[in-house]
């Protein structure tokens, strides 16, 4: 499906089934907040900056980014509203139109592909999830009925994934369910290799630098 939207360049990614909390006030996001928000729809797009910066000229996005719905407006002062969004679909853009102040981009949206056996690959790396961040001391509580869905559970380890954002964008321009999974699985499979390996060393600091004799 293709269609035309306001497009929000960001620091951040955006994943579909994810939040996202906002804070607008430049003049040019507060005027494409206000299209927004006049739409039945309220919908814009949220692409990671490739180029520049979120309050630049024109800052460059990402091809590939996610569709955002506006869930709620908080208005903190005259020109400074907090917005809170969730994803929708990804997206990639076409073409890019800056007649406005603000940009908006001709996009297609993106389909994620699934096959069989997709629900037991998303449930082994659930458990790795919920295992990796309990030995970093964190407590994983999600509804278990997103659970019956790879899609989603593939998105929601994407979103809470501790990576840097050039690495949570290589999983949203991803199109396989399975290839996302299989990606952060090999990626909590080494942050869980370095926090078994700080714990190790907190132990040895403990004992003043000195290992235990066996």
């Amino acid at each position: 499906m293709r269609r035309i939207i306001p497009l929000f360049p960001l620091n951040a990614v955006l994943f579909p089934f994810a939040p996202l909390s906002l804070r607008v006030f430049e003049p040019r996001y507060l005027e494409m907040l206000q299209h927004c928000l006049d739409r039945e729809d309220r919908l814009f797009g949220v692409s990671l900056i490739v180029a520049g910066d979120e309050k630049g000229a024109s800052p460059e996005p990402h091809s590939v980014g996610c569709i955002a719905k506006i869930l709620s407006v908080q208005k903190q002062a005259e020109s400074d509203i907090v917005v809170v969004v969730r994803g929708e679909s990804r997206f990639r853009i076409l073409e890019l139109d800056s007649e406005l102040s603000y940009l908006r981009a001709r996009v297609d949206e993106l389909f994620d592909k699934s096959e069989y056996g997709d629900q037991s690959v998303a449930s082994r790396v659930f458990d790795k999830f919920r295992t990796t961040y309990g030995e970093m001391g964190l407590v994983v509580q999600v509804e278990e009925s997103l659970l019956e869905d790879a899609t989603q559970v593939s998105y929601l380890i994407a979103a809470h994934l501790n990576r840097k954002n050039d690495d949570k964008q290589r999983l949203l321009e991803v199109d396989s369910v399975r290839e996302r999974l299989l990606m952060e699985e090999r990626w909590l499979d080494e942050t869980l290799k370095s926090v078994k390996q700080a714990w190790k060393m907190e132990r040895i600091s403990r004992r003043n630098g000195r290992l235990r004799q066996r």
